[in-house]
């Protein structure tokens, strides 16, 4: 979403750090911390964020409900990274390099070989492994699968990830 966008939905935040085009690290971080200070204000609580191994780029993390209903909490979630969080936060994952936890990494290309893809070596993101999603669909699905086994296996301190790009 662009900064104007941003500005006339209110989102003044997130609207001053898109202003100039470029969304750094000091930008994703001042727009997570503008999401946990949302989601505390409204009483709940957010994990420490951790590197997302499959991109080596963006934060994982998960909210906690503190006892309260998850619907509620969903719907404040929602309006927090609204907000503060996902214009930035996509911003930037489209526009800084993605360059995926090495021993994911060799993983996925292992994995992706004994299925007969060839990977090549200087293959550092999910979509330079995966290929384009569109002409490559079954390549992509299971580049999806060889990195989910990957990263359970190698981070089973992760609970879920996504995906950028």
């Amino acid at each position: 979403m662009s900064s104007q966008l941003e500005r006339n939905e209110g989102h003044t935040e997130s609207a001053d750090m898109l202003a100039d085009g470029v969304v750094d690290k000091a930008d994703y971080d001042r727009a997570f911390n503008n999401l946990v200070t949302c989601m505390r204000e409204g009483g709940y609580d957010v994990s420490t964020p951790a590197i997302n191994p499959a991109d080596g780029l963006t934060f994982l993390f998960e909210y906690r409900t503190q006892g309260r209903d998850l619907h509620a909490m969903n719907d404040h979630s929602l309006a927090c990274e609204t907000k503060y969080w996902g214009a930035v936060s996509a911003s930037y994952a489209a526009t800084n390099e993605q360059r995926m936890d090495e021993p994911v990494r060799s993983s996925v290309q292992v994995c992706m070989k004994n299925l007969g893809y060839d990977v090549p070596d200087d293959a550092r993101s999910f979509r330079a492994i995966a290929g384009d999603p569109i002409d490559e669909g079954t390549r992509d699905r299971y580049a999806t699968e060889c990195l989910g086994e990957a990263i359970t296996r190698l981070h089973p301190e992760i609970k879920s990830f996504g995906i950028s790009g």
